[in-house]
């Protein structure tokens, strides 16, 4: 249970949420956890379909790009702003909850698409429904967890997005190498109508009545955009977000078209022993999707939250830590991510891309928690969204779409399309490195922009 007290008239007015119990924050964390574990499962079960959707619906590589990025993120960023201002003042779990059965309904409608165009139109609808979850479920967490405990808890949120890959790419691999890409969708999106109901009854919005909210005035956007705005750090901080989720985005959204077009004697050898061992009759999509699941989810999953505690007692002693934490994993980083592309060693590969997506995972826990200390209390939705709009619409619209375009242009440079893809995966990694000079750059605001 949670309570809103006022603070006396000599200290700040805006209302502060207090625990009336030891940790009322860890039940909502945990179901807005696996909320967004749903959500990052119907958005990125694509990437390890790509392949086979390719070759049905007779697809090049920009097509991919659009699919996996462009046509669900153009939705999702266009609408996440007036969404935002909505969940400012309604019940945001149930908000949530009914874009939960949006979200999760047009993903098992992807499963009948005949063409680009129908797909695509059926990723828009993911887009709008998704498109409600994050600004309304990061001030949520923020609003209901201690601003000490805040990044922890963003470490642990952050978690999902490695958790549904995993079970995107281990159980979408098989599904799809045993019954074919429209037979995973609709087990993607299943999970979230059952989810709903919970949401909806179980979890308390610590800020909303009904009576506040009817006498709550109307805020004015553009002067909550501006008082953003005018800090400098946000800018440099949302900047460098959308720049190195270019990179992360459009390299999740290839890497297993990589191993399929670059390993596949040593995933028909992988193949081959697992079948002999388990008896199953897999393919290289099947051996392939639940390796790169189960690696990369745990190394996100551990480089999140790892994260999460370390910013929690770098920032206690000064807020500039944030910038370090976003700027530091991608200098480790890049070195780890040429030894996975280049080693011939399908092993050595995959190891080093799990030490990669460590790395990876850090920036993005650290990220949020400045963004929700950033903000007022009242317009928390609002700079989540406004970040989200960057994020989604220049990363996941076009990091995608960077790395295809790329690698069909490269063809005939590279030789062949494992080649392009290679090195368009190489051309992706640019971007991450001048989000670290913003992340750096930040550092000079951050101390003297800081609220909670």
């Amino acid at each position: 249970m949670v309570q809103t007290i006022s603070i006396s008239d000599d200290a700040s007015s805006r209302p502060t949420v207090m625990p009336t119990d030891q940790r009322p924050w860890v039940f909502p964390l945990v179901v807005l956890t696996a909320v967004y574990t749903f959500n990052s499962v119907d958005r990125l079960i694509f990437n390890v379909l790509a392949e086979q959707i390719k070759q049905d619906l007779n697809l090049k590589d920009w097509h991919l790009g659009v699919l996996t990025g462009l046509s669900f993120s153009l939705i999702y960023a266009l609408a996440s702003l007036p969404i935002a201002r909505f969940a400012e003042r309604t019940h945001r779990p149930r908000l949530i909850a009914c874009a939960l059965v949006v979200w999760s309904s047009f993903t098992i409608a992807c499963s009948f698409a005949r063409s680009f165009g129908t797909l695509a139109a059926a990723r828009l609808g993911v887009g709008l429904g998704e498109s409600a979850f994050s600004p309304a479920a990061y001030s949520l967490v923020a609003d209901t967890v201690p601003a000490q405990r805040r990044s922890f808890a963003f470490g642990v949120f952050y978690s999902a997005m490695p958790i549904g890959t995993l079970i995107a790419m281990a159980i979408g691999g098989v599904i799809a190498d045993q019954w074919g890409w429209r037979a995973a969708l609709p087990l993607a999106g299943v999970p979230g109508l059952l989810l709903a109901p919970v949401l909806w009854w179980m979890v308390k919005d610590p800020r909303y009545s009904v009576a506040a909210a009817m006498q709550q005035p109307a805020r004015d956007f553009r002067a909550d955009v501006r008082a953003l705005w005018r800090k400098r750090s946000f800018i440099l901080l949302v900047v460098a977000q959308g720049l190195y989720s270019v990179t992360g985005y459009g390299t999740l959204a290839f890497v297993t078209s990589f191993y399929l077009r670059n390993h596949v004697g040593s995933l028909d050898t992988l193949a081959t022993i697992i079948n002999g061992r388990l008896g199953t009759d897999l393919a290289q999509v099947g051996v392939l999707g639940p390796v790169l699941g189960i690696l990369g989810g745990l190394a996100g999953i551990f480089g999140a939250i790892a994260s999460g505690a370390i910013t929690d007692r770098l920032v206690r002693r000064d807020p500039r830590h944030f910038g370090f934490m976003g700027a530091i994993p991608q200098i480790i980083a890049f070195p780890l991510f040429v030894g996975t592309l280049f080693t011939p060693y399908l092993g050595v590969s995959l190891f080093l891309l799990t030490v990669y997506l460590i790395f990876q995972a850090m920036p993005g826990p650290a990220f949020w928690s400045a963004v929700q200390g950033l903000s007022p209390v009242e317009t928390r939705a609002t700079a989540t969204a406004l970040s989200l709009f960057t994020i989604v619409l220049v990363g996941n619209g076009f990091g995608p779409l960077l790395i295809g375009a790329a690698s069909d242009l490269m063809v005939g440079l590279a030789g062949n399309a494992g080649s392009a893809l290679r090195w368009a995966l190489i051309v992706g990694q640019i971007p991450a490195f001048i989000a670290m000079a913003c992340f750096l750059l930040s550092r000079r605001h951050l101390r003297g922009d800081f609220i909670d």
